[in-house]
């Protein structure tokens, strides 16, 4: 289980010492109020304990360490944990960065472990911690006193205040600025005016601005020398507190207020922009991913409309791409139609498929402004995150690729998996078009009652085998129960299917390949008609399950009203999505990555990899996180009997490779063909090395298998960071 927090800063909007204490300490009266400006903490349950910054080093005491150590003597028990510290506050400002981070530690470790310690508790040893950290546990407006440690709620800050937080690049101790103090003449209490100036606020109904922080309407963090600058709502301020920030009344220029007031996007979509982009940034500047969700999560917590409001300017709408297997390529083979065409799109390449995901792409497309150089927006998304984001984008065209068993302890049965579809489809704007794979029953039902449907297909009767695999997930009709009668099967469940009753059969296609000739692991050629034109269609792609992500792309293509022929000729120079049988070098061998992470994908790709690519050297790595599904008995629906005659060598990787092994061993693979390797280099090293010269190593990874596997190719120069995608100079 894991938790992202924000870690809200503060400011001290009165700061009033009111003595020195024997023991050398300062009493203190302060207003102290959060405001937007924060930093992320990701909070992880794990065996052992791992503190990772992204950010500028920590100067000083590790707050958040000190706060674990202080948890774990008040509960009596180690308490190991990941922490992931977006540091985003500057540091030594005054601004309580390094207490929030506490403070939202001790709020996650709470939850992580289920400990229900009470706000009283957690306010107990957060005083033990630093004094900033009993106000930061809940926020908002308060009354400090004391050590800075008794804390009384206040009314909140009247929307109408609003501040200018400038950090220049000086610091000052605390210390320094208190014994400063010690020297000169009581100045008069500003406390006790700004406490009672609250109170009747309150009483007029003004606030509350939003619960544990004041509302921001916009931020900037100029990475300059000079100075960061962010624009906060807050309360009425004085003096700044410890630290260098100081803290005044915001006067913009009138210009300035005005273009703002224009912005497009309104002053918290800007704030929700600018905020991704700088998450962007630093992401890819520290090294630390691509920049692919985390600034999603980030924008939608600013602004939770902020994909809305973006999308608002794609001229030619929006596609949507769902189903279990062939979205990333789908989108990419669609996406090259497009652009081919001088449609530009903004698209979510990476396969970061969940909203987050979407919105990080689009968020990262945006220029500052808000402008976004694209004309179509182009995205796959997760079948159970369809119905989020069709409310979102209102899309004009959802492509449903198919429907297979997946990640179980997440989705369930298929049966659910369509129920989110269906809800969907159904709830799109008016208009919308369903293109829908016509060969699976499940997402061919799927368009029943729709008024708009492009149904596309495979009509090769030379592709088709006799039976079902034992795999097969949708055996009967979904209108009376009977079982289907299936002329013929290209894989899984997907081909010509009728109920014997007629209460159901496949539908007629309106774009369909007539016949697909695969051409090894190079290239195939579809002979592809719409109906109206019939064209071939060569693409470096391979594999039957490829043929129908063309017919697919094609048909969506349609539906944008591209001619077909304009498709066909767009689709001789693609190149494959990350992963999607992405080809490049390892220790000298030529290497195919294929992506394989359900019973019926893992089928394809072993076949297409046997039968067309003539393998006999592969690294099969699986895991079990929670991209991957953390159930993996679907490997034994998995025909791994299709290695016995074909593989030479296997080398076996991943956090369930002894699963894997044990599968093998039950597909009567001999045991002095298996090689169990966990380390990820060393593992590509060992299957290079049984590779014979002139011969594929055929690499097939589940999802998060793929990433690590990529991270050191990437590393090694073979293949470009998978939010750039690509090899480099990688020969077939």
């Amino acid at each position: 289980m894991a938790l992202i927090l924000p870690a809200y800063a503060k400011l001290n909007l009165t700061l009033d010492v009111t003595g020195r204490r024997p023991d050398g300490y300062h009493d203190i009266d302060s207003v102290m109020q959060t405001i937007s400006l924060h930093d992320l903490v990701y909070a992880e349950r794990t065996d052992c304990r791992v503190f990772d910054l992204v950010g500028p080093a920590i100067e000083g005491e590790n707050l958040v360490l000190k706060a674990a150590r202080e948890l774990e003597g008040h509960v009596g028990r180690q308490l190991p944990f990941t922490i992931r510290l977006f540091k985003r506050i500057p540091m030594g400002a005054g601004l309580g960065g390094g207490s929030a981070d506490a403070a939202a530690f001790l709020k996650a470790a709470n939850l992580l472990y289920e400990l229900k310690l009470t706000h009283g508790e957690l306010a107990e040893i957060a005083t033990a911690v630093g004094q900033d950290v009993p106000f930061l546990l809940s926020g908002g407006t308060a009354r400090a006193t004391g050590l800075g440690s008794t804390i009384a709620q206040l009314p909140a800050a009247p929307p109408s205040w609003r501040f200018l937080v400038v950090c220049p690049p000086v610091e000052i101790s605390t210390r320094a600025v208190y014994e400063a103090v010690d020297g000169r003449a009581p100045s008069a209490a500003r406390t006790p005016a700004l406490v009672a100036s609250l109170v009747p606020a309150a009483r007029r109904g003004i606030g509350p601005l939003a619960p544990g922080r004041a509302r921001a309407d916009d931020e900037w963090h100029r990475r300059r020398r000079v100075c960061s600058v962010f624009w906060s709502r807050g309360c009425r301020g004085g003096s700044g507190g410890g630290g260098q920030t100081r803290l005044s009344r915001l006067d913009l220029p009138a210009g300035l207020r005005a273009g703002l007031m224009r912005a497009k996007l309104g002053a918290r979509g800007t704030a929700a922009l600018w905020a991704g982009k700088l998450t962007t940034g630093l992401s890819r500047g520290l090294r630390r991913g691509g920049g692919t969700t985390l600034p999603g999560d980030v924008s939608r917590w600013v602004d939770p409309a902020i994909l809305t409001k973006l999308s608002r300017a794609l001229r030619d709408g929006t596609v949507v791409i769902t189903g279990t297997n062939g979205k990333t390529t789908t989108a990419a083979l669609l996406r090259h139609i497009l652009e081919a065409q001088g449609h530009p799109t903004v698209a979510n390449q990476a396969g970061a498929n969940l909203v987050f995901g979407v919105t990080a792409a689009v968020i990262n497309r945006a220029s500052w402004a808000g402008d976004l150089p694209a004309r179509v927006g182009l995205f796959e998304i997760d079948e159970a995150s369809l119905p989020r984001l069709v409310q979102e984008v209102a899309p004009g065209t959802i492509v449903v690729t198919n429907l297979f068993r997946d990640q179980l302890d997440r989705y369930g049965e298929l049966e659910t998996t369509a129920a989110h579809i269906r809800r969907a489809l159904t709830q799109g704007p008016e208009g919308m078009t369903a293109v829908l794979n016509a060969d699976d029953p499940i997402v061919a039902a799927l368009g029943d009652g729709l008024p708009r449907v492009i149904y596309a297909g495979l009509d090769d009767p030379s592709l088709l085998q006799p039976e079902l695999s034992h795999g097969a997930d949708a055996k009967f009709c979904p209108r009376c129960g009977s079982p289907f009668i299936f002329d013929g099967v290209y894989f899984g469940h997907v081909g010509h299917y009728r109920c014997p009753r007629g209460d159901f059969a496949r539908p007629a296609p309106d774009v369909r390949a007539t016949r697909v000739s695969i051409n090894g692991m190079a290239s195939m050629r579809l002979e592809v008609t719409d109906g109206a034109q019939e064209t071939a269609v060569d693409i470096p792609l391979s594999g039957l399950y490829n043929a129908y992500n063309v017919v697919l792309a094609l048909a969506a293509a349609k539906a944008l009203n591209v001619p077909l022929a304009k498709s066909a000729a767009a689709l001789r120079d693609f190149t494959p999505a990350f992963g999607r049988m992405e080809r490049t070098v390892v220790e000298e061998r030529p290497a195919v990555l294929l992506l394989a992470k359900n019973p019926t994908g893992f089928n394809e790709v072993l076949r297409t990899a046997i039968q067309f690519g003539h393998a006999t050297s592969f690294l099969i790595a699986l895991n079990d996180r929670i991209a991957d599904g953390q159930d993996v008995s679907w490997i034994w629906d998995v025909d791994f009997e299709q290695l016995k005659g074909a593989a030479r060598h296997v080398v076996i990787s991943g956090d369930r490779a002894l699963d894997l092994r044990v599968r093998l061993k039950y597909a009567e693979l001999p045991d002095d063909r298996l090689e169990v390797v966990t380390d990820w280099r060393e593992a590509l090293a060992r299957a290079a090395k049984a590779t014979p010269a002139g011969e594929t190593l055929f690499i097939l990874p589940t999802y998060t298998a793929m990433l690590e596997l990529r991270s050191v190719l990437t590393r090694d120069g073979a293949l470009q960071p998978y939010w750039q995608g690509g090899p480099l100079d990688a020969k077939p």
